[in-house]
């Protein structure tokens, strides 16, 4: 079902659906922002029927405005989601009314896929926020995206879509492809452990590849240092390019073989050198590491 067909689906539902369990608890507002909500909603989901809690879960999860945040902890046995909400209003009453109708869905679907998705009432306030915790005891092909906040992820596996137009993208141990987009933020690439394709419009991009990982690396700041760190045996050929800024390498095992280099541009050939990579970026320096045993 596409995304947008899925959302509106959702929104028939008045409720955290029946396969979950949710309580919800408020903490006193302050002073200073006298129309603001502030509350927490919790949903819980078991495994898909037929399955135990170590089947991979696949996690699509959307906020509008604030972070959003993927952990694996492999002493669950069930999907957990915390939602941590600031909703405003035209006055105390209007913001209390606001609140009580603001939305939390946690929905497993027929093919397994958990949907977590925020809904805050009629027309989105600037300061309205939610964010997003979700935990799973296994990790497996999952989607994140926030309009305007930070992505987090922990220890996750399998195909990993980020996209966030205003925010910033952190993962660390990842076991698996990704795919990371920002229009403005930094993004950090952790242990990572497949392909990585990494894009932001104004930010820098660091990533570290987890010892044998080869996969195709294609990473682009439009307007930012990008950073890339390899694997004491990686096996592959990376072309880095900047317009405006510096390139280096550290090589500290003399492993690399460097057939073109110059001041905004470098080829690196290390092992066979069969894959081809590459690391762009408009305005900033490139620094490639080739780590030692």
């Amino acid at each position: 079902m596409a995304f947008t067909n899925l959302i509106a689906s959702l929104l028939i539902a008045s409720c955290v659906p029946l396969s979950a369990t949710a309580c919800e608890s408020t903490q006193e507002v302050p002073k200073n922002e006298q129309h603001i909500q502030r509350f927490d909603r919790h949903a819980t989901l078991a495994p898909a029927e037929g399955k135990d809690h170590t089947a991979p879960e696949r996690i699509v999860a959307e906020t509008p405005n604030g972070s959003l945040r993927l952990e694996v902890d492999s002493a669950l046995r069930e999907v957990e989601v915390l939602a941590s909400f600031k909703v405003d209003g035209l006055d105390v009453a209007d913001a209390e009314r606001r609140a009580a109708t603001t939305k939390l869905f946690a929905e497993r679907h027929s093919d397994g896929t958990v949907v977590v998705q925020v809904v805050f009432p009629g027309q989105r306030m600037a300061r309205d926020l939610a964010d997003v915790t979700v935990r799973v005891p296994t990790g497996g092909d999952s989607t994140l995206k926030t309009t305007n906040g930070a992505v987090v992820t922990r220890g996750t596996a399998g195909v990993l879509k980020i996209v966030s137009r205003n925010g910033s993208v952190d993962v660390e141990r990842h076991a698996g492809d990704i795919d990371a987009r920002t229009d403005n933020g930094t993004i950090e690439l952790d242990a990572i452990g497949g392909g990585v394709q990494a894009r932001t419009a104004n930010g820098a991009i660091t990533v570290s590849l987890a010892d044998g990982n080869d996969a195709a690396i294609d990473i682009e700041s439009r307007n930012g240092s990008v950073s890339l760190s390899l694997g004491h045996d990686y096996d592959g050929r990376i072309l880095a390019r900047t317009v405006a800024g510096a390139v280096s390498l550290a090589d500290p095992a003399k492993r690399a073989v460097i057939p073109e280099q110059g001041r905004t541009s470098i080829t690196v050939e290390l092992g066979s050198g069969l894959g081809e990579s590459h690391v762009r970026t408009s305005n900033g320096q490139i620094s490639i590491e080739a780590r030692a045993r």
